[in-house]
């Protein structure tokens, strides 16, 4: 819930961020298998979820934007660092900041999709054509049980090898 969203704003984590949308795209994909148009107060709660996240991750983007204007807040605070020091400190964190600027843009891309595809009240399988990293992700980690009422079929689930260990063997002699 929003106390989710809370913690990440104050770990600024991408990998906490991503997380979190990944867990709103699984519970979609789950919500819309158990009903027409799946649980409508559930598609709010998860619709509140990603425009919150959303709204984290453009403040983050503009912390960000501001700190590559050269105003790094955090340097500029220290009133012994002299101009210079502050130019070179970010100078050196410059690359870094592309990083993560470029990882947040693709979060926040993410997160609309979702945010627009929830707002449509999808189908699993327009979950999976407009976001297929997560799909991917989705289908790899949920166990089986929870992955073939989704309408993926024999032919989708066996593109990709199974790991090892799970071929079906007989055990009867």
């Amino acid at each position: 819930g929003p106390h989710g969203v809370q913690r990440i704003s104050q770990e600024k984590g991408q990998d906490a961020a991503w997380y979190l949308l990944f867990g709103i795209f699984r519970r979609a994909c789950h919500t819309q298998r158990e009903g027409e148009q799946g649980d409508e107060a559930a598609c709010q709660q998860l619709l509140a979820e990603t425009r919150d996240l959303r709204e984290v991750l453009v403040s983050q983007l503009k912390g960000l934007a501001e700190t590559q204007d050269g105003s790094l807040p955090i340097l500029r605070d220290h009133l012994w660092l002299s101009h210079d020091d502050i130019q070179r400190t970010t100078q050196t964190m410059t690359p870094l900041l592309n990083k993560a600027r470029v990882a947040l843009e693709k979060l926040l891309q993410e997160t609309l999709t979702l945010e627009v595809a929830l707002e449509k009240g999808p189908e699993p399988y327009m979950l999976a054509l407009l976001m297929p990293e997560y799909w991917g992700k989705f289908i790899r980690n949920g166990p089986l049980e929870e992955v073939a009422p989704l309408g993926v079929n024999q032919a989708a689930s066996s593109s990709t090898p199974a790991p090892p260990g799970t071929t079906f063997k007989s055990t009867r002699p």
